[in-house]
């Protein structure tokens, strides 16, 4: 049977294309996740902007704005609707548009998969997703190598030319392809820190799945054992969320221990302390579990012996309404080298507050009681990428209530 040229050979090609050469850009911690490319084309610079479905209020997305000629990703997710912004020329202060207004454009994240937004130089929108793409790239490759016609006989024509044109087409467009992943991935991980103010403002902004779960064996006696959220891993950093990880009292004694003498912070000292050092030893306990990491009791009391060249055990930290969010960077602390961090919230806030970490794009809105286990390195051989996704996270500001957190950053131990 001889089938249509016109039907067969688009459809074989969007197969090809699609499954192995558009691998997807997206954040599948969330079903409605979804990474969109928007690309200025533009001859000018525009502002983009996240529109809250509740307040209509505009929050910008990206702190620069884009530049003509240039691209940039967002992490967002179905429904979500954007609103580009022409921006005036600075040597007169006008736009392009009609009366010189600044022209203004729409569009909402869909569905599909790899999105990307044109902005035209009417500052227009057009659209394009994997599947049409790959549609148009399956095109082109079917009229550069047109299928032979059977003979006025009948007889079947020598495809083998035709199947070598056939194949060359197909290996460019993956090539293209995974050149053009490579590059949006790029893209991605250096407009991280850009977007914070997107993902701290959107309170439907979700705490990340996790990928999988375990129980955190704190041993016999324990009246429970906390669960392990993996939010993010790789082989060198990991994102843990540890559900009801004490009870309020406990929450309590560390916040009293910490506030006195207003130092806000616990010192090797309070090692000494039974109650303490229980959620010290808890912490390790998590530690060990996650990376293999085993640190005995004792190891403890010879850390708070080098305690003048650690930091602190615990730092409080009390976010109210009006705080900016902060910034932390484990590569700063070069003078005692972090295994990772660990944050406990004693109190959560009704809106806000949420922990972001622009590279890796994971997301986690606390609750009072649980605690956030980061790590940035394998402690058994003291390894790190070159890129870890975890070393930068955003305390969002809080709109609503209060929020205090106490946190350990956890050091490598000396001997």
């Amino acid at each position: 049977m001889w089938f249509s040229k016109s039907n067969l050979l688009p459809s074989l090609l969007l197969l090809v294309v699609s499954s192995r050469a558009y691998a997807r850009i997206r954040n599948d911690d969330n079903p409605t996740g979804r990474d969109i490319h928007i690309v200025n084309e533009s001859d000018v610079k525009v502002d983009i902007f996240w529109i809250n479905p509740q307040t209509k209020e505009l929050v910008k997305s990206i702190d620069t704005g884009i530049l003509k000629g240039t691209d940039s990703i967002i992490n967002s997710y179905i429904g979500h609707e954007f609103e580009i912004q022409e921006l005036p020329r600075k040597t007169t202060g006008k736009c392009r548009g009609e009366n010189e207004e600044c022209r203004k454009a729409y569009f909402v994240v869909t569905s599909n998969d790899d999105q990307r937004f044109t902005i035209e130089k009417d500052i227009s929108i057009t659209y394009m997703d994997a599947r049409s793409r790959a549609l148009e790239k399956a095109k082109k490759v079917s009229e550069e190598c047109p299928m032979p016609e059977p003979s006025a006989s009948g007889e079947l024509p020598d495809l083998e030319e035709w199947a070598e044109c056939l194949q060359k087409g197909i290996n460019a467009t993956l090539d293209v392809s995974r050149e053009e992943i490579e590059f949006q991935a790029g893209v991605r991980k250096n407009m991280g820190r850009k977007l914070v103010d997107y993902a701290c403002s959107d309170e439907e902004f979700p705490t990340t799945k996790s990928t999988y779960n375990q129980t955190l064996n704190l041993g016999l006696g324990a009246t429970r054992n906390p669960k392990m959220q993996f939010l993010f891993q790789s082989e060198t950093s990991k994102v843990i969320l540890l559900e009801n990880f004490v009870a309020r009292s406990q929450c309590r004694w560390l916040k009293e221990n910490a506030a006195k003498g207003g130092k806000n912070r616990l010192d090797w000292s309070a090692i000494n302390d039974v109650a303490i050092r229980t959620v010290v030893e808890r912490i390790y306990k998590a530690l060990d579990q996650a990376l293999d990491y085993y640190q005995e009791p004792s190891h403890l009391d010879r850390q708070r012996q080098n305690s003048a060249r650690l930091p602190p055990l615990f730092l409080l930290h009390t976010y109210e309404k009006g705080d900016e969010a902060s910034r932390f960077l484990a590569e700063e602390h070069i003078s005692h080298p972090l295994i990772g961090t660990f944050m406990l919230f004693c109190d959560a806030p009704e809106k806000g507050g949420a922990i972001h970490f622009p590279k890796s794009g994971t997301h986690v809105r606390p609750e009072a009681g649980s605690a956030l286990l980061v790590t940035y390195m394998e402690p058994s051989t003291g390894e790190t990428s070159e890129d870890v996704f975890t070393a930068e996270h955003v305390d969002c500001p809080v709109a609503e209530g209060k929020q205090t957190t106490l946190k350990y950053h956890i050091p490598v131990p000396r001997e």
